[in-house]
């Protein structure tokens, strides 16, 4: 009698769990079914999101067509002046004393 009933529980609680994994694919496949037939129209945030970064793009690409059409930018502003820190003993001294 006791074998039935553990036969009989474990039946069940195998029939709930398939029931649940049933129920669980159900959900996923009206969810894929339903991306499926709204792809050809982008949500919402995506719209934004694709105008943010086309706007970006375009802020850059006018920030650098600013600086390359600018003839008096002069790029060696930018760079470390090595003859003077080559002239510059005081770093030789420190690393010396090391």
């Amino acid at each position: 009698m006791v074998d039935a009933e553990r036969k009989e529980d474990d039946y069940d609680f195998l029939k709930e769990g398939r029931e649940k994994t049933v129920e669980r694919l159900q959900k996923a496949a009206a969810r894929l079914k339903s991306m499926f037939q709204h792809a050809e129209a982008p949500a919402p945030d995506q719209d934004c999101r694709l105008l943010n970064v086309v706007s970006e793009m375009q802020e850059t690409k006018a920030v650098y067509d600013k600086v390359l059409n600018n003839r008096e930018v002069d790029f060696d502003d930018d760079l470390i002046d090595l003859e003077a820190l080559l002239d510059d003993d005081t770093l030789m001294q420190i690393a010396s004393h090391l």
